[in-house]
């Protein structure tokens, strides 16, 4: 793990925390996807396969993104959330970017996901499953520039023929989407400004915004700009 501060010095994991970060970023995710704990816990405590995004205000996890490696270049998008205090201000599209950029850097060729359609109610009581336009995480992804795919292709790359309830999509590295995505420094002066406002609406308290990166691929990541405020944190 390299952690990123003013002098961009590498810190004793046990120092910065690992553990109690992994902690937080499992409990937000689990919160969301209640249904998955077991497989989002397997996922984000093996070291050698874990690949996330999380963005903090101090200790406060307040977004993540996680992926997986699928083959030949494929890769998932596996689950995305952001804490209900932080929602409506543009944190998602920011924390997207960066996973989006840090993969497709380090050697995705594909990204899939599967844009979640809930259960929602008739005017009779019924029940029924969202159309894909009445999806916000079909509306979300869609302004990521993300396309929709066939359930056939989808099935296939993820080795599960009885999937539902959700819209198969998809980004290639050679689709403009890619090129036109910020590069990581582009990005982090959004964001952190950001994470100050959220930190001060969550209960009046500054707090230092925080990004850790975690994937097995990446190397060497060059910061341009540091400030006291910031800190990076790559694995």
């Amino acid at each position: 793990m390299v952690k990123f501060c003013e002098d961009a010095s590498m810190l004793d994991p046990k120092i910065v925390g690992r553990e109690e970060s992994v902690k937080r970023e499992v409990n937000l995710l689990i919160k969301e996807y209640t249904g998955e704990v077991t497989y989002i816990k397997k996922n984000m405590w093996k070291l050698r396969s874990r690949r996330f995004v999380s963005v903090y205000c101090g200790r406060i996890c307040v977004g993540v993104i996680m992926m997986n490696i699928l083959k030949d270049g494929s890769w998932q998008i596996a689950n995305a959330v952001v804490d209900k205090r932080a929602r409506g201000k543009g944190l998602g599209k920011l924390v997207a970017q960066v996973a989006l950029r840090s993969a497709f850097t380090v050697g995705a060729k594909r990204m899939y996901l599967g844009a979640e359609l809930n259960e929602v109610e008739n005017q009779d009581g019924t029940t029924r499953e969202q159309k894909p336009k009445e999806s916000g995480a079909f509306r979300f992804w869609t302004h990521l520039k993300f396309r929709r795919i066939g359930m056939k292709e989808y099935s296939k790359v993820m080795r599960d023929k009885d999937l539902y309830g959700v819209v198969p999509m998809k980004m290639t590295i050679r689709s403009k989407a890619v090129y036109d995505l910020p590069h990581l420094e582009e990005t982090l002066q959004e964001l952190f400004p950001k994470l100050n406002q959220i930190s001060e609406e969550i209960d009046g308290k500054p707090r230092v915004p925080m990004l850790r990166l975690c994937t097995s691929e990446i190397g060497d990541v060059k910061v341009t700009e540091n400030k006291g405020s910031q800190k990076f944190i790559f694995h």
